[in-house]
């Protein structure tokens, strides 16, 4: 728990919570949340770090896709209309995104808590369309990437 202490430098007793708030002004809101255990990697261990870390799980994002998930055809096709839209789509998606911020009522009172506000509407630029730069290869091979 984040409640639990560790020995930290020079062999001090210092609680989870009371390390995150002094060394990285972050506080914990669950005491009795269990820990993530993580095993160092190899790397880590040549870096001397031997016995198992300890996360708070409220401090932690998930990064990265596992082997099995990276394996997962219709996984990868699913994330990929969500990660590969055209810019109208994009939009469209944001745009309700956005919506659902700032018109679901358990939503705009804990965005409320927190001091934050989200427009409604997309910011808009000027911007434009470059030309497709040609791609020079081996020997006489040419390609763009369109």
């Amino acid at each position: 728990h984040p409640s639990d202490e560790f020995e930290g430098r020079n062999n001090e007793k210092i609680s989870y919570m009371k390390y995150y708030g002094d060394k990285y002004n972050k506080s914990i809101r669950d005491p009795k949340q269990p820990l993530i255990v993580s095993m160092p990697k190899v790397r880590d261990q040549r870096g001397g770090v031997t016995g198992p870390i300890y996360l708070v799980p409220e401090l932690c994002n998930m990064t990265g896709l596992s082997d099995e998930q990276r394996a997962n055809f219709q996984l990868m096709k699913t994330m990929g209309e969500y990660t590969r839209q055209d810019p109208v789509k994009r939009s469209e998606t944001l745009a309700k995104f956005a919506d659902r911020l700032n018109s679901k009522k358990e939503i705009v009172e804990e965005l409320q808590a927190w001091n934050l506000k989200f427009s409604k509407d997309l910011v808009q630029f000027r911007a434009r369309i470059l030309e497709p730069e040609l791609i020079l290869g081996a020997g006489s091979s040419k390609a763009t990437y369109q």
